[in-house]
């Protein structure tokens, strides 16, 4: 059986934004912020996190397609990350 932790760090891999209510309902457990924490301080993974309009304290915490490839040792193309030749964004 997988731990909360593994858990979590699936669903960051697999590009995912999640927050605890996306936990509970996948591993029965709300203390995503804690797993967070410990896989930062573990692992060093670079997690972004932000607060999620309307729902108060709730906080949604996901990995950048970059830092994903960095973890799996991946290298990304420049138009892969959203890049244009001089820099700018590609919105």
């Amino acid at each position: 059986m997988k731990t909360t932790q593994e858990i979590v760090e699936e669903l960051l891999l697999q590009g995912k934004h999640i927050n605890k209510f996306d936990l509970l309902s996948v591993a029965n457990s709300v203390c995503l912020s804690q797993r967070i924490l410990d896989i930062r301080q573990q692992k060093g993974w670079n997690i972004s996190s932000r607060s999620v309009k309307g729902k108060g304290t709730l906080k949604e915490f996901w990995l950048e397609p970059e830092e994903i490839a960095r973890i799996k040792g991946y290298k990304l193309k420049t138009e892969q990350l959203g890049f244009g030749l001089l820099g700018g964004h590609n919105y």
